[in-house]
Order: C-alpha cells, then structure tokens, then sequence
C-alpha cells in the first residue's frame, strides 16, 4: 500500500490505528484528535516528522512481528466442522450439501 485515500475513515471515531510501515504513507482524511497512533519499534521519531500523521494525540511503538499471538481455533485439528452453503456453522449435518476443509461434500 503506498497511500490511504481521502474519506476512507469519514465518520469514524478511532481511537487507535496500528500500522506496521516502517516508512510513513501518504494519507489524507484519518481523524487524529482522540487516537493513539501504534507504530513499529524504532519509527517514532519518523512518524512524528511527518505530517500527518504528526497529528495524533499520542504515537507509541509496537513489535508487528509479535502482533499475532494467541490465536485460538474453533476445533482441534483433524475435526469436522461442517458448513453450509452460507457459510454458517452446522453442529448436526441432516442431507444436503455443506463445506468441509474448503471442499463441498454431499452429505446422504
């Protein structure tokens, strides 16, 4: 990504962005008055030069690489979830067609 255009974030209060660029990218629109602006380790110094995202309130630093922990699966391995052609959860599959894995199967 190398801009955010203008608008993209009209109407909405963040309160906290996350970014993982190591350089600033272009942007126009972003509402900075009550957000907190995450940037990577080390680009501080950076961001706050740069307008505009020198606006928000406050800027503070994160590890991106450490950004996605703890994630949790419905099931464990090697189970069934079956789904069907909504793409809702089905506990008991009754005849018809659901997912399974990303694949349709056809179930008598």
């Amino acid at each position: 990504m190398t801009t955010i255009g203008e608008g993209a974030f009209f109407g909405c209060q963040l309160k906290e962005v996350y970014v993982s660029w190591d350089t600033p990218v272009e942007t126009r629109g972003i509402m900075y008055d009550y957000s907190t602006l995450y940037v990577p380790i080390g680009t501080t110094a950076l961001y706050r030069a740069t307008y505009p995202w020198s606006q928000f309130r406050e800027i503070k630093e994160y590890d991106p690489s450490a950004a996605i922990k703890n994630v949790k699966m419905d099931a464990p391995q090697g189970d069934k979830i079956y789904y069907n052609l909504n793409g809702q959860r089905v506990n008991t599959p009754t005849n018809g067609i659901y997912i399974i894995g990303g694949k349709k199967i056809y179930v008598k």
